[in-house]
């Protein structure tokens, strides 16, 4: 007998960055895959470009490659860029 099942798989497709101390999270936000090797660092409903500047997030319809440049990672930069901008957001509190 053959077994027609798929073959379950398991992706990480989303982290949650995150400074957290004894009273708790002092600042998380989120790295999420976009498709494509390309990744978004995210605190709904906002996304991060590379100059650590948040805005929302158009509409499919709306982005262009300029947008994406700006705007979508790989996966180690976006890791990185969000650790940075949570220490910020830290220090800025």
């Amino acid at each position: 007998m053959t077994n027609d099942t798929p073959a379950v798989t398991v992706e990480i497709t989303r982290y949650a960055v995150s400074l957290h101390g004894e009273g708790g999270v002092f600042a998380s936000i989120n790295v999420e895959q976009q498709g494509s090797g390309r990744w978004a660092i995210t605190l709904a409903p906002d996304i991060m470009d590379v100059n650590h500047d948040w805005s929302y997030v158009p509409p499919a319809s709306e982005r262009d490659d300029e947008w994406a440049a700006a705007h979508l990672f790989d996966h180690d930069t976006a890791l990185e860029l969000a650790r940075k901008e949570v220490e910020r957001q830290v220090r800025e509190a």
